[in-house]
């Protein structure tokens, strides 16, 4: 019983670590190296991202409120971001793909869900 209790807490303890990973790790990118097409000039304020991608000549950045910045080459629309709130990112060779949140209201809601499933487990599992 002790070994499923540690288990469970490890559990809602990478939950809850997890759900805040987007909170927590926010920060700034540092790019380098060919730089034909301003692949490597993160525009300004260069601050808030929780992930990074790069195409063949271009980046993306996803911000921690779910938006998306893009710079460089742009010859086929790969920087052009629609509108929404993304919760991931990746760069192709001259395209740009994109998760769209489920819910529009920022990334609090889906932080508040995973903690409150996390919640529910330990509830249901210490009652027993």
């Amino acid at each position: 019983m002790k070994a499923r209790k540690n288990s469970l807490i490890f559990l809602i303890f990478s939950l809850i670590f997890c759900s805040l990973g987007n909170q927590a790790f926010a920060g700034s990118i540092v790019a380098w190296g060919k730089n034909d097409d301003g692949q490597c000039n993160v525009p300004s304020p260069n601050t808030d991202f929780i992930a990074v991608a790069a195409g063949r000549a271009h980046s993306l950045g996803l911000k921690q409120d779910g938006s998306i910045v893009a710079w460089g080459l742009n010859s086929y629309d790969q920087c052009n971001i629609p509108a929404g709130k993304y919760t991931a990112i990746a760069a192709g060779y001259m395209h740009s793909l994109a998760l769209k949140a489920k819910r529009q209201n920022g990334a609090e809601t889906i932080l508040e869900g995973i903690t409150f499933f996390a919640l529910i487990i330990c509830r249901d599992f210490l009652a027993q």
